[in-house]
């Protein structure tokens, strides 16, 4: 199957779907993102996002976050990729503030929030490793079907449960979805002030390191995909599950647009990126329960 992703700005950002295709984003953190134009998180007053894609053919797969694949019969341009869609995320416009990382709604009932330890220092969700900065969040798709959720939640003050002091840490679940519009995703941004007001860009680098600790056997986790936004989430690259491991440099020119079957555009070293994520897209078979900690992030 393929998978979407989201961009976002501001305090928060981006989103991600197996064979998802609309993305809103919910997000958490003390402070918010810039908006976004992918499917991403932001903060502060929020508003849900919005968007269209359109396309026609009778393709089949998955994907979103902005993607552009190509379906048997004709192009899709769409948050998912396959068939004939129009939905609403990807590419659409997230919510924007300062304050909180956005508004996750859903309380994930009796999922449990592993507790991770890592290499980023985390303070009231704000997030420093290396020379990256910014706030942490976690967001959930507004096409989401009504039993997927994420933990914790954020809102304008901040979430809860509150993050850990060396990682970012999720659990939920993310149930089927026959029409791929259902996604969720954890991270934080790399060049925002701690006011929250000003949240910029830094280059991408030649290869990432991004590190993360499973918890359980959660099918979530072994779908989990690595996710960059551009400034105001416009663009978002991904590379899907399968094709990047843990603690092990990914060589920026991997992301694409469209990263369930790379038909999309690659992220350049050099370009300007604004956050990191990891996304969970849904199955449109199976539900994916996941316990997740972003652990740590560099830059070489």
């Amino acid at each position: 199957m393929r998978r979407g992703s989201l961009t976002l700005s501001g305090k928060v950002m981006v989103m991600a779907r197996n064979r998802n295709s609309g993305l809103g984003i919910t997000m958490l953190g003390s402070v918010v993102l810039l908006a976004i134009a992918g499917a991403c998180d932001s903060g502060g007053t929020t508003t849900a996002p919005t968007g269209t894609g359109t396309g026609t053919g009778t393709g089949t797969g998955q994907g979103g976050g902005g993607g552009v694949s190509t379906g048997t019969g004709g192009a899709i341009i769409t948050t998912g990729t396959g068939g004939a869609h129009v939905n609403t995320g990807t590419g659409g416009t997230p919510p924007t503030g300062v304050g909180g990382g956005g508004n996750t709604t859903s309380t994930c009932g009796t999922a449990t929030v592993p507790t991770g330890t890592g290499t980023l220092s985390v303070t009231g969700g704000y997030v420093t490793t290396g020379t990256l900065k910014g706030y942490g969040f976690t967001w959930a798709g507004t096409k989401n079907n009504s039993t997927t959720c994420i933990t914790p939640t954020c809102n304008t003050t901040g979430c809860t449960p509150a993050f850990g002091s060396t990682a970012l840490c999720a659990a939920g679940t993310v149930t089927a979805d026959t029409a791929y519009n259902t996604v969720v995703g954890i991270g934080f941004n790399l060049n925002q002030d701690s006011a929250g007001a000003t949240n910029g860009t830094v280059s991408a680098p030649a290869n990432i390191v991004v590190t993360t600790s499973l918890s359980g056997s959660g099918t979530g986790n072994a779908a989990a995909r690595v996710q960059i936004t551009d400034a105001g989430s416009v663009t978002s690259w991904c590379v899907d599950a399968g094709k990047w491991t843990s603690g092990t440099a990914i060589p920026i020119t991997s992301f694409n647009t469209a990263c369930w079957d790379n038909s999309g555009t690659y992220l350049a070293a050099g370009a300007a990126i604004q956050a990191v994520h990891i996304t969970i897209p849904s199955s449109g078979a199976d539900d994916r329960p996941f316990a997740i900690c972003l652990a740590g992030v560099s830059f070489q």
